[in-house]
């Protein structure tokens, strides 16, 4: 999952940093609706900064893009390999699945207990008595990347790529972490930027009722803002060591 990066957009990095703050000081001040928001925006700026960064999303593809940012995801596993995570198949079905969900409170109930299951989740496992290059080895030969199998195969006995391949081992492991944990908020806030900040005449609804302290969403948002900040956190930390 190693990708040629660009680092000339840390600028939606930072935003999103601000972003989540806003999120979380608006929660705690009582003010729901704006937390939501902002939660949204944050996850939003995330996500295009990822796409930015690993260069499968230009900015021209940012306006088709719009306040979904979900779609940055459709666009990775459409164009990238991704050690057997999933491909463009699996996301469409997945989206699918989440299009079809009654309500934004059946959206907070799934998601929020995948999320759960995942926040510490790690994709390669070193096995008793397995080595990290053998962790590794196993894991490009499942996604038949034959050409990184024999590669390791190569390195074999020399002490110092196995201290190498542990770095990689967890590399690979916070990278697949974030995919996993940011896609499952994009799909969480899908379609919440409009109703978050503007009353609806057609509908009857105003933001401050349709998250309001005792609607799910809300109920949950600590748990989801936590998640944003680990997303976040590893973003920082996993693109700034590639500087």
């Amino acid at each position: 999952m190693f990708f040629e990066m660009d680092f000339s957009h840390f600028s939606f990095l930072d935003e999103a940093k601000n972003d989540w703050q806003a999120a979380v000081n608006l929660y705690n001040s009582g003010l729901y609706s704006q937390a939501v928001y902002f939660l949204q925006q944050s996850v939003e700026k995330s996500s295009k900064f990822w796409g930015l960064s690993l260069r499968f999303v230009s900015y021209d593809d940012l306006k088709k893009l719009g306040h979904n940012p979900h779609k940055v995801f459709k666009k990775l596993f459409g164009e990238a390999v991704l050690l057997g995570m999933g491909n463009k198949e699996g996301f469409e079905l997945l989206e699918s699945n989440v299009n079809r969900l009654p309500s934004v409170d059946e959206r907070v109930h799934r998601i929020g207990s995948k999320l759960k299951a995942e926040l510490n989740f790690n994709y390669i496992k070193i096995k008793e008595g397995q080595t990290a290059m053998d962790a590794l080895r196993d894991c490009f030969m499942e996604a038949e990347n034959l050409d990184i199998v024999g590669y390791l195969e190569g390195l074999r006995g020399k002490p110092e790529w196995e201290k190498k391949c542990i770095g990689m081992v967890n590399k690979i492991n916070k990278e697949s972490r974030y995919i996993t944990l940011q896609m499952g908020l994009s799909f969480l806030v899908w379609g919440l930027e409009s109703n978050s900040r503007y009353p609806d005449y057609n509908e009857g609804t105003v933001p401050s009722d349709l998250y309001s302290k005792d609607t799910e969403l809300v109920k949950a948002l600590p748990f989801f803002t936590e998640v944003q900040g680990v997303c976040i956190d590893i973003l920082d930390e996993v693109c700034r060591l590639r500087e």
